[in-house]
């Protein structure tokens, strides 16, 4: 479809945004906000070891370490900051 970018080309921006990331600020924490779909699909190229078969939640938190030439999932989807029963209420 015209107009449409496929899967290969969100996997191939995604992939080269977190390389680029990690090769500007090596051994830095860096924060990544996107859509949930180039995420997902970015994270299946990075870490095709790990299983990322569970949709992505919106607002949820993953942590990835970049080791030498690969990728580490270090927490995936992670949803516990959205639980109400922690939060107060005035």
């Amino acid at each position: 479809m015209a107009g449409i970018e496929s899967n290969d080309d969100i996997i191939s921006r995604g992939v080269g945004c977190f390389m680029d990331l990690s090769e500007r600020h090596p051994d830095k924490k860096v924060l990544i906000v996107s859509h949930g779909a180039l995420i997902g699909l970015s994270l299946k190229k990075l870490i095709p070891h790990f299983d990322t078969s569970e949709h992505l939640h919106n607002t949820s938190v993953t942590m990835l370490n970049k080791v030498e030439l690969s990728w580490d999932c270090k927490l995936y989807n992670c949803i516990t900051h959205l639980d109400t029963e922690r939060c107060e209420s005035n």
